[in-house]
């Protein structure tokens, strides 16, 4: 429970135990714009920015990421993998049970959001009403102007929008980048997972792989969110029990 004192640990069971609690804070979130789906957002906790994820399933999810961290940083010091295009972390949760999962907010854009800006911006065909490859300051600047909308949806994804056209414009990152990197994580995945028998990951899930930056050598820092693949719950509990069982013979 890093982080957190056992009083806000006992507040923070009593209150995401409570579901009309739990809407009211996610319709919230909503209305500040830092909401990112249903029962994802940001909050501020004990002076902390923190990012909230409503889930019956966090306890696995935060067990599942640890697991995935140590096997890469195990992977990476031992050379088993040698990563040439990217740098990993994972996600750190500060708490999590069986009503929610609260964990250090990340920066950066996601993965699929940052292709999709740059889709636009060289109108690869899926935005049919804009011709031509745009700069990024006229797009900004197009949706600066739906801030002012009446619409929250609108504002909320303008917001959003904003945020991912100033980050493609201010780190420069090419979608050849990002192929290479993606494609080098998932064949190392596979590899020190053992085709998902130690542990889950979900890299093509909405923006569980997030990109912050580059390293001073050109690799793309990449941060993994979420990594439980739908239905790999039992797996993951069942890795748990394993070593809970394995560390009580030792």
């Amino acid at each position: 429970m890093a982080g957190f004192t056992r009083r806000k640990i006992r507040q923070i069971k009593r209150f995401f135990a409570d579901r009309t609690k739990k809407l009211r804070l996610s319709e919230r979130a909503k209305l500040r714009g830092n909401r990112h789906k249903t029962m994802v957002f940001d909050a501020n906790i004990e002076g902390e920015k923190r990012t909230v994820k409503l889930s019956p399933h966090e306890r696995e999810a935060r067990a599942n990421i640890e697991m995935l961290g140590r096997a890469h940083r195990r992977a990476v010091s031992s050379g088993a993998i040698s990563p040439e295009h990217y740098e990993l972390s994972t996600v750190r949760y500060h708490y999590a049970d069986g009503n929610v999962g609260i964990m250090d907010r990340v920066g950066g854009v996601g993965l699929n959001s940052l292709l999709t800006v740059i889709s636009r911006k060289e109108n690869k065909g899926i935005w049919r009403e804009e011709k031509g490859e745009k700069n990024w300051e006229d797009m900004i600047e197009a949706e600066r102007k739906n801030l002012g909308s009446k619409n929250l949806e609108e504002r909320n994804h303008a917001r959003l929008w904003i945020e991912w056209f100033e980050f493609a414009q201010d780190s420069r990152i090419t979608r050849e980048e990002i192929e290479k990197a993606f494609n080098e994580l998932k064949k190392d995945l596979s590899l020190i997972s053992r085709n998902k028998h130690d542990f889950s990951y979900d890299l093509n899930g909405t923006n569980n792989v997030r990109i912050t930056g580059k390293t001073g050598d050109g690799k793309l820092k990449l941060v993994l969110v979420d990594q439980t693949y739908p239905g790999d719950e039992d797996l993951v509990r069942q890795r748990l029990m394993e070593k809970r069982a394995n560390s009580g013979n030792n």
